[in-house]
């Protein structure tokens, strides 16, 4: 019962918030319960996180968003997790190879209520002021545990559509009554990602060990002259 409650409500919230004509873009997943750690980072999904490691099933101070592409032949998605602080909403956004503007998919509280709602909004570049767009979002799921905000959900995709050199960016910013969404604050934007890679947002550089018998060990060119010297004092003797 408690389920379909918070559904009902967080259904409610969509359909009177400002800014929005039409729900139809939006549907909610029976199930709200969210599952979002750092489980299966570098392997199965791309994670993409501040500060670096962080987990927010161990942690509330972790902003942090996780990305699977799911190439399904009769309907291709993304699979994304986000989890934050606020007090009012937490965002991730996504910024194609190519273009100028950000996809931002905000989780949000309603008047700092446990009362969840979601939106999709278009941030421009240089911008802080996120605007209302229809872009189709499936499944979702979320909830608020004092400022801790999460959720999941599917964003649809064309299978010909470029997952390559992708800009992810987290935010975060207040609400004002209710469900106006204030400013957009960036916490974090790393670019050149590949979304189908989650490998990609790891570091791959590595730094050789080393030893004091390496550090200290001569070039072979170094090695020759010493010898060379050393026979020419023997030989003048």
């Amino acid at each position: 019962m408690a389920r379909e409650l918070m559904l009902l409500v967080a259904t409610v919230i969509v359909c009177l918030a400002p800014g929005i004509h039409g729900t139809s873009h939006l549907s909610f997943a029976s199930n709200l319960q969210v599952n979002i750690s750092r489980t299966g980072c570098g392997e199965t999904k791309l994670c993409i996180e501040t500060p670096d490691d962080c987990d927010p099933a161990e942690t509330s101070d972790c902003a942090f968003t996780t990305i699977m592409v799911h190439a399904n032949a009769s309907m291709p998605y993304l699979h994304i997790g986000h989890s934050g602080m606020s007090p009012g909403y937490i965002a991730m956004g996504l910024t194609m190879h190519g273009s100028m503007d950000t996809m931002v998919f905000v989780c949000a509280q309603h008047n700092g209520t446990s009362n969840f709602f979601f939106r999709t909004m278009l941030l421009q570049d240089g911008s802080t002021t996120l605007t209302p767009v229809g872009t189709p979002v499936k499944e979702i799921r979320g909830s608020v545990n004092g400022s801790m905000i999460q959720c999941e959900f599917k964003v649809p995709r064309d299978n010909n559509a470029s997952s390559s050199n992708v800009t992810v960016v987290l935010g975060k910013g207040r609400t004002t009554n209710g469900t106006t969404l204030g400013a957009f604050t960036r916490v974090l934007r790393i670019a050149a990602l590949d979304l189908t890679d989650p490998t990609s947002n790891a570091l791959t550089a590595t730094v050789a060990p080393t030893t004091m018998a390496a550090a200290s060990a001569p070039a072979p060119a170094v090695l020759f002259l010493l010898c060379a010297l050393m026979w020419s004092v023997v030989l003048r003797t």
